[in-house]
């Protein structure tokens, strides 16, 4: 649930996250995401593990498959930090607005 007046931090969690322990210390980070200027590196098998709007992109040849890195421009920062996070893990402790835990929904 949640609240739209509350104070505490908010814990986000899933079940497991995507990523196995095992293969994130084993394996490069191979994907650039940048928010603005900000690069976050991500594992590309994470990403198509946790969205087959992923696997279709990197399926797809697109531009963003052989230069390895992607732009978002619709998300903040934080969001998509947050979301990145609980792909590796099973919780991302944070304050989020009711809003910003809308985001991550979508």
């Amino acid at each position: 649930m949640i609240e739209k007046e509350r104070v505490e931090p908010t814990v986000l969690s899933c079940e497991k996250g995507v990523a196995s322990k095992a293969y994130q210390k084993h394996r490069e980070k191979e994907f650039t995401i940048f928010v603005g200027k900000k690069p976050l590196k991500v594992h590309k098998k994470v990403l198509t593990d946790a969205s087959p709007v992923f696997t279709a992109m990197f399926e797809s040849g697109m531009k963003e498959v052989t230069e390895k890195k992607m732009t978002i421009t619709d998300f903040d920062l934080e969001i998509v930090n947050a979301a990145v996070k609980l792909l590796y893990s099973d919780s991302v402790p944070t304050n989020f607005t009711f809003e910003q835990m809308l985001l991550l929904f979508f």
